[in-house]
């Protein structure tokens, strides 16, 4: 009898060794699946806390959090750089898959947030000195590049630890698994319509 050939998944995110036992290969076929799977196999309730929607918002909170902390540092006025909520509460794919692909400038433009001019807010004298290259560096960074950097960061492991030690080791490895895809997620996953939506694009 012929074996059986293996089928190939493309299955694009990470998965870290929490999550490799829990996981098996024929459980990675999309995000949400195996994301669905990861939940069960945790017997972890489906509430507002483990909705797949609300862990990528925290996410997304988190990492503008983050980069506007970092923007504190350098400016005199503080939160001059700030998100607003409406921005980081929103999740749907084409929005964040264009947001990835551009700089922190770009997307303060693009997305209405704010137009400045980076020579002329440093000339202005409204940036602390001595912060002026990292100042420019964070706003001319691409917003991928940013978020891999910020899950690597020390800032981002105190954030995880505090998770564990509120929600449970449970909630940890799933955030996790969110956290750690998140580009991948955006940048994988097709935006899904409902049968008004497709309706209307009729």
């Amino acid at each position: 009898m012929e074996e059986r050939e293996e089928k190939n998944i493309f299955f694009p995110y990470k998965i870290n060794p929490d999550i490799e036992v829990l996981l098996p290969k024929e459980k990675r076929t999309s995000f949400q699946k195996s994301f669905a799977y990861l939940r069960k196999k945790l017997q972890i309730k489906l509430t507002r806390k483990s909705n797949i929607d609300s862990i990528m918002k925290k996410c997304k909170g988190k990492f503008f959090k983050a980069i506007n902390d970092c923007l504190n540092k350098c400016t005199k006025k503080r939160n001059a750089f700030k998100i607003p909520h409406n921005f980081t509460a929103n999740i749907a794919i084409e929005n964040n898959k264009n947001m990835l692909e551009k700089s922190f400038i770009e997307m303060y433009k693009e997305f209405n947030l704010s137009s400045i001019n980076i020579d002329e807010f440093i000339n202005e004298g409204k940036c602390i000195k001595g912060k002026e290259n990292y100042f420019r560096y964070i706003l001319v960074s691409n917003i991928s590049d940013l978020y891999k950097s910020y899950i690597q960061s020390k800032r981002y492991k105190r954030e995880i630890k505090i998770i564990k030690n509120n929600l449970g080791v449970k909630m940890m490895i799933l955030y996790k698994f969110v956290s750690e895809n998140f580009i991948n997620y955006f940048l994988y996953t097709k935006p899904h319509f409902c049968k008004k939506d497709l309706k209307m694009k009729k």
